[in-house]
This record gives structure tokens, C-alpha cells and sequence, in this order.
């Protein structure tokens, strides 16, 4: 599944006919509808993690118990998608750039010495 969202996102932020579909589900997150239904998903995301933390988990199999954990990353995963679809590529981005600067200073050290 990560796979795939991520390749949806990489789409998302490479084209520019789907540019324009961002800015407009972006203009959607703004409505107070989407407000809601961020908070019903973000609920979601918290009820999982406290399934995950209860005792009913606790006494389950390891077979049931990496079902349940499968399921849950999976659910996870596209909550995570359906809040921020760009998510995922930004963060490619972010350390892509941060790696850059760490090689760009590393490199400036070495020549210094």
C-alpha cells in the first residue's frame, strides 16, 4: 500500500494537470466540512493506537495480534494519504535537500583540513 500512495503522490506533485487538482482539494481542506471529516479521520487514527495499547489486544494470539497490526498500518497509511496526499513526497524532498546541505558541509570541512 505504501508503495502505491507514494506513487500516487509522486504523480500528484509531478504533473501539472494534477497541479490544479491539488489546489483545489486544497481550497477543499479549507471548507468546514473537511474540518470535520480531518477530525472523524484523526479520531480513527486515535482509536487504533488505543485498540493497540489495550488489554483485549494484549490477550489476543501473535497470529491475531499481527492480523489486527497489518490491518491497522494499512488503515493508517490511507488516513494518512487521504489528509495530506503530499505528504510522502514532501518528506522525500525535505531530506533529500537536508542530505545535500549535510554533504555540501561535510565536503567544505574536508577541504578546510
Amino acid at each position: 500500500m505504501h508503495y502505491a500512495l507514494m506513487k500516487l503522490s509522486k504523480k500528484i506533485i509531478s504533473a501539472e494537470e494534477e497541479h490544479q487538482k491539488m489546489r483545489k482539494y486544497m481550497q477543499m481542506m479549507d471548507h468546514d466540512g473537511w474540518k470535520t471529516q480531518f477530525e472523524w479521520l484523526n479520531y480513527l487514527r486515535g482509536v487504533i493506537a488505543e485498540d493497540l495499547l489495550s488489554d483485549r489486544f494484549a490477550r489476543l494470539t501473535a497470529d491475531e495480534k499481527d492480523v489486527l497490526q497489518r490491518a491497522y498500518n494499512f488503515s493508517d497509511q490511507l488516513i494518512l494519504f487521504l489528509l495530506d496526499p503530499t505528504q510522502g513526497p514532501r518528506k522525500v524532498v525535505e531530506t533529500l535537500k537536508h542530505n545535500r546541505a549535510v554533504e555540501q558541509a561535510m565536503s567544505q570541512q574536508r577541504k578546510k583540513k
